[in-house]
């Protein structure tokens, strides 16, 4: 997610098992002219027919001929699962393909990371947790970095952001509606006041849009549409169904309808009653309720959104190394 981290380059790679090795194998970031591979975030997978068996994968070298206008090139790590033998070996790196980066390499060579020889710790799992979900879930942020192939579009994610804004409208208004007259001791800035009920209010706002902000987010993130953006009609048959990383089955596409149709409700129902609630007030509790919105987009932005994902990093990374490490002991205690 590192910006520049994509690479116009051609990327070559020769994989090594304990019985036969691949030979090179070149990818282009432009080979498939219906999508730019090897970008910025993106996850991309490929299949490879051999003429045998790897047997054992051992290593890989990788390298690109540091081509095109941005070369540089960080990579994350690599899957490598055998089909027929359903075998799977994961390869580490973390490291930038470039010569004015890191070490300076754009050739490297990745070692098969052995099952429970290194346990990850704490550490490990919640950075590598978080590194993808800051720039992937985070809604603000997201619209802009988002993986290229992620069904969440950047369209929906934006509509999201804009859902934020009208809930805080609506819930802001009803708090000041609710809160009586305006008081007199606060700070202002240019045309914006700011008191401690203002920030009390903000706070209550946060609370009651969270709930509905976040279903909507749920609903589009964890739906798949009929069509995808080639107007190619998705397969329908049990084995090309989608299906998630985490193996659940994403939800039925009518979903994204009933997401996009919650959207507009919460955007037709706001926009609504603050202008009914607007009629009733006066300059000073309208500037109130603008300083009251903002700050509660800055405070979805900067607080929120990160808070809940460093919590949620955390939670999965000591489930991750709790669960491995039982894992191992299990497998010693039966070796």
């Amino acid at each position: 997610m590192w910006q520049d981290s994509g690479t116009t380059a051609k990327v070559t790679m020769v994989l090594y098992g304990s019985s036969w090795n691949t030979g090179k194998i070149t990818i282009s970031p432009d080979m498939d002219p219906s999508q730019i591979l090897l970008s910025r975030g993106s996850v991309d997978k490929f299949i490879i027919s051999l003429s045998q068996s790897l047997g054992t994968l051992k290593h890989a070298y990788i390298w690109h001929d540091n081509s095109g206008d941005s070369p540089s090139w960080f990579l994350d790590y690599v899957i490598v699962r055998d089909k027929e033998a359903n075998k799977e070996w994961k390869m580490v790196c973390n490291k930038w393909f470039s010569p004015d980066k890191d070490d300076g390499s754009i050739f490297r060579k990745l070692l098969v990371e052995r099952k429970n020889s290194r346990l990850p710790n704490f550490k490990e799992a919640f950075r590598s947790k978080l590194s993808g979900s800051l720039f992937e879930s985070h809604v603000w942020m997201s619209s802009v970095t988002k993986r290229p192939r992620d069904s969440f579009t950047r369209s929906q994610r934006v509509t999201c952001c804009l859902c934020v804004v009208f809930t805080a409208m609506l819930a802001n208004a009803m708090f000041y509606h609710l809160g009586g007259e305006v008081e007199s001791s606060s700070i202002r800035l240019g045309p914006l006041k700011m008191s401690a009920r203002q920030i009390i209010i903000t706070m209550q706002s946060c609370l009651v849009i969270a709930p509905i902000n976040l279903l909507i987010v749920v609903i589009f993130k964890n739906s798949r549409p009929t069509f995808d953006k080639h107007c190619c009609k998705r397969p329908r048959n049990k084995e090309s169904q989608d299906v998630d990383e985490s193996g659940e089955e994403p939800l039925h596409h009518i979903f994204v309808y009933i997401a996009w149709f919650v959207c507009f409700a919460v955007a037709i129902t706001s926009s609504l009653v603050v202008f009914f609630y607007s009629l009733m007030w006066g300059k000073d509790t309208a500037n109130e309720w603008l300083s009251s919105i903002l700050m509660s987009i800055t405070l979805d932005i900067l607080a929120i959104q990160p808070v809940r994902l460093i919590i949620l990093s955390a939670v999965t990374a000591i489930i991750i190394t709790k669960a491995r490490k039982t894992k191992a002991k299990l497998t010693a205690k039966e070796g």
